[in-house]
This record gives structure tokens, C-alpha cells and sequence, in this order.
């Protein structure tokens, strides 16, 4: 078994030497220290805490303008600002220092989508990239003459996974990276030496070797690590939970062009994809230079994220600020006095303002409990009765929480220069002494960018590619959406991932939906034991009924950011740590039918080298089979179909048929689709919130007392 983290082990599928990669020459579950590579989409990445309500209000605001076709020199015209102030000013959640904010943010991003054509959004601690300017219509018209060649190929594999158990029988998959993935103890892999070219990939078959079989991974656990990337006590994970020793998607290679560019070109095989649809690998190629400054963007390191939050709090903050009781008791002593009569004025116009929360019953009229100030306050304080308590019972009447405004503990532009490290309410420190390796600073956030161009020029990228085509028809006219998911398993180290809309015709547009893992201890927060429901509005935390239900089973600690748009055209990446999920659409006209084409790219950490198809000659056996008899036969020799068939049945499928290639896909989807509801269903915390534990109240309960006039 290997230990958690190697000490900088050199990974190496460049065909120069052995195969040297985790499952060959490396035990398939070796990882690189957090400091030495990308954060991945298995339990490692977390927000702490929640982001507030407000704050994904503004996020979702932010998100919504720049969808806008004028927004960037919207922005700075008077007359649209103002329109847009009106119209977000509408949410209970968008106040007027709320909106300036907004504006000085999208200002700013206006400025670089003006000279990027890049927007990040949901950029708190991690973020979303998205773009609308990438593929020219004359290489859009090519793919989609590509995909309808692909479609009715007797290649295609389209019609046999239409009949698999997908997330709906309307998801067809053009480019499947599940069928014909590597398995262990079964490919046959180039694993002393020599790589698959791209025009003569079945050369070096006859050299390739029997991949090696994966024992089934123990069960020690790796701690998590906190923000320095140091083990924590808190969180332990098991890491079968996450490995397929059975199965790998096989990503393809790209190399950089030349010089630093961002461009990429494909040098080996793309999974399921012949290499004799030019025009579909050419856009693929531009589609992953077109991602590389994105991931570049959103690719983040440990647990620390680009960006601070906006608004950073430990706790609820409430209105009105309560009066001086005190001073209210000691003045009630006193009649007659000069203090005391002022005491009885101030007193009254407290008491007579209406209360926050009146309470209503059934028939809609106002209950008896309402607070009700004495007839006569002067008799009722000379009676011996307390007039703090009262001011005290009024103001339990009056309080309510808030959520807080951005711009109260630090400003926009500290926040934009990383200088936010204040809180409106600070954080409590943690009950419990660290380990003295623990005893550090926590870093919740650190500017830094990636530079895979820089990074990686030498070595290139690997890239999982996936084509999906959901199909809807008058009959079954709406797709249900897809579930939430990180791209691959634990063994795939993806990192990253991209996705395009490369045809669309009569479908409304569907968004893609984030969410991401949050930690929230309320050994750190100010709270008292009525503060709960305030505490779980003002933190966005899902599952309220459950919670304040006292449920035995709490729920995940999860938390939706938002959704962006996916129109044709449209580029959007994001880092692997946030779950996604394709959200519902359905056909504009309902008489005819209709489809929409989506194209996803996965990246795999490039501090890692896996194997690849690079190393695995194509399983296919149509693959095979078309290159054996064009080394037989003399060029543009035309055979007839009858006896490619004939001869074809003496190769008993060599080396997979379509039919073994689907049952495998089957256990494969089925495996992953385990480890995926695993992922999903047990993050690595919970809302975990013990009422009985919220005992920091801010003033004592009240005893019962008489509000009569007598």
C-alpha cells in the first residue's frame, strides 16, 4: 500500500523508457503532495464558511448582467446603470451599498472581458469562466457536418448506447470515453517503450504487453489537510471510496504548438473518435486552446481559493442595538426625579414603534401576545415594577437579524487587493488546542494564477473528450436535467474541466448548476440558542426543515453558488471541486423535434501523467479491421461489403467487439456511477448543528411579569 503523499515521484508516459505511471511501476492509488499539484474533485476542496445569503445574491446579480449582449459598455452609462440599480434593486437582498458595490465589480470585469473576452464569475474562493467568443461560424458549420457523418457511420456506436440504462434514454453519446476505456489485467499496452502514432496507430501492436492487475486498495485512511495543506484531525476518508481498480478512461494527448502559445495540437488518438474526422479534432483543438486560459483562471492549489469573500462574518447581527437596561432600571427607582421622567418619555416612544414579528393567528388577526405597554407607564414603574425589564421585553419584540452588507469590514478595493482579513463578526478560536504542527495561520485565500502554457510546454496536457447529444421529440419533449457529479475517479486526477455547445436546433437553453462543499463549525460562530433559523438564513444553509427538525441524520455540507447560461457558443469551465449538473430544457416547438450537441473536456492534472492513448493502442475492432485490409489490399482497391464481413468473422471481434465494448461500459458506468452517488451523498462534513450547543446568549430569559396598569 502506498503512503498518502510521494515525495515528488517522476511520472513518465512518454514512451522514451517503461510506462511509469500510477498502476505501472507506481501503485495506482500514489498521489503528489497537495503542494506539488492542482487541487482535485474528490472531497479535498471546501468554503468555510458558507457564503452568505447576500453575497450569492450579489454573485447571482453579477452573473445575470454579464449574460447581457451590452453589458460591458452598459456599465458605464449612466442611463443603463441606473435602469440596472431599478431593476436590481427589486431583490430584497440587493440594497443600494449592495448595488454599488455590484457596479465597481462589473466595471472592473468589463474591463478585462474587453481586452480577454473572459468573464469569471462566482468568484468566491473559486470561480467559473466563461466565454462567447471562440469558435468562427465556418469551423461551427464543420462540426456539425462532422457530427452528422459520425451519426450515420456504420462505425458509429451511437445505436447500441442508445439502449444503455444512461440518466435518460434521450442522451446519446457520440464520443463515449466509457467504451473501449483501459482495463486492468485486460488492455494490451505499450509498457516498455514506444508510443501509438496518430496515422499508424496499430504499428506497434505486436509489442504491447498485458496491462497489470489492480489489487483492491485497503482501507487506511488519509487525513484531510487544512488550508497549508497539513493534516487535520477533523476528517478521515477512505480512499477506496474514490479508486476504480478495475477501469480508466483513456485521455488523448496534446502537445503546445511552439514557443509559449496557448495552442495546442492533438498527438494521439482521441478515444472513440478516428482520426479521419479532421474537422471534428481541428475544433477540438481549438476548443482546448480556447480553455487554457480559463483553466489557467480556475484551477486552484490545496484548499485555498483565488478570492476572499465579499462579506466575512462568524455570527448573526441584529437591529436595533439594544437600549442601556441598566440605566432604564436605575432611572425607575427614582420617581419624581429628573432622570426618571425622561426615563417615562424616552420609554414610551420606545415601546409605542410597532413590533418586528407581531404574531398572527389562523383567522389573520393579531394574537394577544403582541406586546402591550402599561395604560399608565408613571403608576405602573411607581408600583415597584422594573422599567429595564420592560425596555428589555420590548426589545425582544423590536430585534431582528440582518444580513450583512459588503463594504462594512473592508472596502471594495481592499477586498480587490486581497486585504480582507477583517470580519464584521470575528471568528471564535477553536475550543481545542491544535497539534503544534497545526499551530499556523489560516489562509483562506491566495492570489496566484496558473500558467499551463508555462508549466507544462514541454510535457503537454492530457484531455478526457466527451460528446453527448440529448435528443428530444414531440413525444418525450422535455430533458429531465442531469445529476450532480465531479468529472472521473480519484485515479483519473481530473482537475478541470470545459464544456461547449456545439450544434443546438428548436431547445430552449439549459444552464449548467454549481455547488460546492462548505465546512461550518459553530464552535467558531457567536450564536445562542435562538439564533438558528437567522443563522441558517443568513449563511444560505439548505436543508432547513430537516435542521431545525431536529433530524438524527444531518445533512451534507453543501451549498449551491448559482448557474450559468449555455447558449451555442458558449465556453464555460470550471475546477473539478465544484459538483455541476446539467439543469432541465425542452423543445420550443413541441411539433417537431429537436437536439442539442454538448462537448465536455476534462483535464487531467498535468503534474500527474497517467495513461493514455498514448500507450494503449485503439481496442476497437472496426479500428483493426479497416487498417488490416488496407495494408492487404492495393490502394483504392474497392471491396465488396459481403467479404470484409466474411473475412471479418474469422477475427473473432480482435481485439473488442461493440458487443463486450458495451457490456464493459455497463460495469464501467455502473462502478463509477457507485463511486459518484459515494461523492455526492458524503462529503467530507455536515450541518452538524446542535441546538442544545447554542448557549451564548445575549441577555438572560425574561421572568414571567405583569404588564397591567395596576
Amino acid at each position: 500500500m502506498a503512503p498518502p503523499f510521494a515525495d515528488s515521484p517522476c511520472f513518465d508516459n512518454s514512451g522514451c523508457g517503461p510506462l511509469a505511471v500510477p498502476g505501472f511501476g507506481f501503485p495506482l492509488e500514489q498521489e503528489l503532495h497537495p503542494e506539488d499539484r492542482f487541487t482535485h474533485g474528490v472531497r479535498e476542496w471546501f468554503q468555510e464558511p458558507n457564503i452568505t445569503a447576500r453575497e450569492l445574491a450579489m454573485l447571482c446579480l453579477i452573473n445575470n448582467i454579464t449574460d447581457r449582449p451590452t453589458w460591458s459598455t452598459d456599465v458605464f452609462n449612466d442611463t443603463a446603470t441606473s435602469q440596472l440599480c431599478q431593476e436590481a434593486l427589486r431583490s430584497r437582498l440587493i440594497s443600494p451599498k449592495t448595488w454599488d458595490w455590484c457596479l465597481s465589480e462589473l466595471q472592473d470585469k468589463a474591463r478585462i472581458f474587453q481586452s480577454s473576452g473572459r468573464i469569471l464569475v462566482y468568484n468566491t474562493g473559486v470561480a467559473v469562466c466563461k466565454s462567447d467568443v471562440v469558435l468562427d461560424k465556418e469551423v461551427q458549420t464543420d462540426v456539425k457536418y462532422e457530427l452528422s457523418v459520425i451519426e450515420s457511420s456504420p462505425h458509429s456506436d451511437t445505436t447500441a448506447i442508445e439502449s444503455l440504462s444512461d440518466t435518460s434514454r434521450q442522451t446519446r453519446r457520440l464520443v463515449d470515453p466509457l467504451l473501449y476505456p483501459l482495463i486492468y489485467g485486460k488492455s494490451r499496452v505499450l509498457s516498455e517503450g514506444k508510443t501509438v502514432p496518430l496515422k499508424n496507430m496499430f504499428k506497434h501492436t505486436g509489442k504491447c504487453s498485458i496491462a497489470p492487475e489492480v489489487p483492491v486498495l485497503g482501507c487506511w485512511f488519509r487525513h484531510g489537510t487544512n488550508y497549508l495543506g497539513r493534516s487535520t484531525r477533523n476528517e478521515q476518508l477512505q480512499t477506496g471510496s474514490s479508486w476504480s481498480t478495475n477501469f480508466q478512461r483513456l485521455p488523448c494527448e496534446m502537445d503546445f504548438k511552439e514557443g509559449h502559445s496557448t495552442d495546442v495540437r492533438i498527438t494521439s488518438y482521441i478515444n472513440g473518435l478516428h482520426p479521419r474526422h479532421q474537422s471534428l479534432y481541428h475544433a477540438i483543438e481549438k476548443l482546448v486552446s480556447a480553455s487554457i486560459e480559463p483553466w489557467n483562471d480556475v484551477l486552484i492549489k490545496q484548499s485555498r481559493g483565488h478570492f476572499p469573500t465579499r462579506i466575512k462574518m462568524y455570527g448573526v447581527s441584529y437591529e436595533p442595538p439594544p437600549p442601556d437596561f441598566d440605566r432604564f432600571t436605575e432611572a425607575g427607582k427614582h420617581p419624581g426625579s429628573e432622570p426618571y421622567y425622561a426615563a417615562i418619555k424616552e420609554a414610551k416612544a420606545y415601546c409605542a414603534q410597532p413590533d418586528e414579528y407581531p404574531s398572527v393567528d389562523e383567522s389573520g388577526k393579531v394574537s394577544l401576545f403582541v406586546f402591550k405597554m402599561p395604560d399608565d407607564l408613571d403608576a405602573w414603574c411607581r408600583s415597584g415594577k422594573d422599567l429595564g425589564w420592560l425596555m428589555r421585553h420590548k426589545f425582544s419584540w423590536l430585534t431582528h437579524f440582518v444580513h450583512p452588507e459588503p463594504g462594512t469590514a473592508y472596502t471594495y478595493q481592499q477586498w480587490k487587493a486581497g486585504q480582507a482579513e477583517e470580519a464584521i463578526i470575528e471568528r471564535i478560536p477553536s475550543l481545542y488546542e491544535p497539534d503544534v504542527e497545526e499551530q499556523t495561520v489560516r489562509i483562506p485565500f491566495q492570489e496566484y494564477r496558473a500558467a499551463l502554457q508555462e508549466s507544462f510546454w514541454q510535457k503537454g496536457l492530457q484531455v478526457v473528450v466527451k460528446i453527448e447529444r440529448i435528443e428530444l421529440n414531440p413525444g418525450e419533449p422535455r430533458f429531465s436535467g442531469s445529476d450532480w457529479h465531479v468529472e472521473g475517479l480519484h485515479n483519473e486526477h481530473i482537475v478541470a474541466n470545459s464544456v461547449y455547445i456545439l450544434e443546438e436546433e428548436n431547445t430552449s437553453e439549459p444552464r449548467i448548476d454549481f455547488r460546492q462543499e462548505t465546512r461550518m463549525d459553530l464552535d467558531e460562530f457567536e450564536h445562542d440558542e435562538d439564533d438558528l433559523e437567522a443563522f441558517l438564513q443568513v449563511f444560505d444553509v439548505p436543508y432547513k426543515q430537516q435542521i431545525l427538525g431536529g433530524s438524527s441524520s444531518p445533512p451534507p455540507s453543501l451549498q449551491r453558488l448559482g448557474s450559468v447560461g449555455l447558449p451555442v457558443g458558449r465556453l464555460v469551465a470550471w475546477p473539478n471541486v465544484l459538483h455541476h449538473r446539467i439543469t432541465p430544457f425542452e423543445l420550443l416547438d413541441r411539433t417537431r423535434p429537436g437536439r442539442r450537441s454538448f462537448l465536455t473536456i476534462s483535464l487531467v492534472d498535468p503534474n500527474y501523467r497517467i495513461c493514455s492513448t498514448r500507450n494503449v493502442p485503439p481496442q476497437r475492432h472496426d479500428w483493426w479491421a479497416e487498417e488490416a485490409l488496407s495494408v492487404v489490399l492495393p490502394p483504392k482497391v474497392s471491396v465488396p461489403q459481403e467479404l470484409v464481413d466474411h473475412i471479418d468473422s474469422y477475427t473473432d471481434n480482435w481485439p473488442m467487439g461493440l458487443e463486450e465494448a458495451t457490456r464493459i461500459r455497463e460495469q464501467m458506468a455502473k462502478e463509477q456511477k457507485y463511486h459518484e452517488q459515494n461523492i455526492m451523498n458524503h462529503p467530507s462534513g455536515f450541518y452538524d448543528f446542535n441546538v442544545d450547543d447554542c448557549n451564548l446568549g445575549d441577555f438572560p430569559d425574561l421572568p414571567s411579569m405583569d404588564l397591567g396598569s395596576s
